[in-house]
């Protein structure tokens, strides 16, 4: 009974995720049927059930960071304690302290086993949500393209009118990986350039060099998250994403091969900017105390994010917590932006590898 409930938070956790992911799901795969829901109307209406589906994911997620963070409920000090809530997850990378917990047995790798487990299941599954709220705008602008309806395309002549050319562009046979590479590509560069930009003003607080000359940066900073990470290591392979959306060397399906390869770099950039985002959002930044430098907020409970009066703390850099959080947060959000399309293009790699990218394929049409 410890894995179902788990403190309390398993069970009200397993409850949401199937009201909401599985319900989701169930409609979604109705929509790619031919019937009531593989539509139009049915694709507009999947886009709601899939950002339920991406909510349920995502308080999946938060609740087993939480139990990671927070630790297992075990016997420890001669009472029954969370004793690594305030360790700031320490405990994960430090297995002495594990013995600290002396009952029920093991719980502490029981413990971190399943949150972990329950962390990737949830990521995938706000993953491939986040895809079909994509799928469901296109199959609501353009139509569900089901096996009849492409059968009757191909069958009737075809004119060349501009009614005609959405439905000939986003058919399923013109609907290429290639162009689906090109849209990745492009949406990739100006997150990249976000994330270099912040982490090139997160050594400059204050606008001031002075700070940076003195070695007072936040730690966080010189991990160069954002600029290797969410700049250099998603880039790179974006600008060879976008070569295989073109005509050319890698335009074909070696090229799509290598996508696949190349966009696993990039989700590797993107979560190592998420990680880092992450611990200087949680660490604080490296302000002056009164007559001292320090990081105020590394061993608290994060309130100083919410509540503003914890900012007057730092005297110095001005601004300086204002600064962190802004900047910081803005990495979050643009390394979870890289992360979802370098997923997407790894799936799009797959499908240009194994069907072609339709790069010398078009539509016949009688005269």
């Amino acid at each position: 009974m410890g894995g179902l409930l788990g403190g309390g938070i398993m069970g009200p956790w397993w409850l949401y995720r199937l009201k909401e992911v599985l319900i989701s799901s169930i409609y979604i795969h109705f929509t790619g049927e031919n019937g009531c829901c593989g539509n139009r109307f049915g694709m507009f209406l999947s886009i709601a059930f899939a950002a339920v589906g991406v909510a349920g994911a995502l308080y999946s997620f938060t609740v087993a960071m939480v139990g990671l963070n927070n630790g297992p409920l075990c016997y420890a000090e001669d009472k029954w304690t969370t004793p690594f809530k305030h360790s700031n997850t320490s405990y994960l990378a430090d297995a002495s302290l594990w013995k600290n917990c002396v009952e029920p047995k093991n719980v502490v790798q029981f413990n971190v086993g399943l949150f972990l487990t329950l962390m990737a299941t949830s990521c995938l599954q706000a993953l491939l949500c986040a895809v079909q709220m994509i799928n469901g705008l296109a199959g609501c602008l353009f139509g569900a393209c089901n096996k009849n309806k492409q059968n009757e395309f191909l069958s009737e002549p075809r004119s060349e009118s501009s009614s005609d050319f959405a439905e000939l562009f986003f058919h399923s046979d013109n609907m290429c990986t290639g162009k689906c590479s090109r849209c990745v590509a492009v949406t990739l560069y100006p997150l990249a350039f976000i994330s270099i930009i912040c982490n090139i003003v997160l050594f400059f607080p204050g606008g001031d060099v002075k700070y940076a000359q003195d070695g007072h940066i936040t730690e966080e900073v010189k991990y160069m998250g954002g600029l290797v990470g969410g700049g250099i290591m998603v880039l790179l392979p974006a600008l060879y994403i976008h070569l295989t959306g073109t005509q050319g060397c890698c335009g074909n399906r070696c090229g799509m091969f290598l996508s696949i390869v190349f966009a696993a770099v990039g989700v590797a950039g993107a979560l190592y900017s998420f990680i880092v985002a992450v611990f200087g959002l949680q660490n604080g930044p490296l302000c002056k105390v009164l007559l001292i430098w320090g990081t105020p907020f590394k061993d608290g409970d994060q309130k100083y994010l919410t509540d503003s009066t914890w900012w007057g703390v730092c005297t110095e850099p001005k601004d300086i917590v204002q600064f962190n959080i802004g900047l910081f947060a803005t990495l979050l959000a643009t390394s979870g932006l890289q992360l979802i399309l370098c997923a997407i293009q790894m799936i799009n790699g797959l499908f240009g590898c194994l069907c072609g990218t339709c790069g010398d394929k078009g539509v016949k049409t009688e005269a």
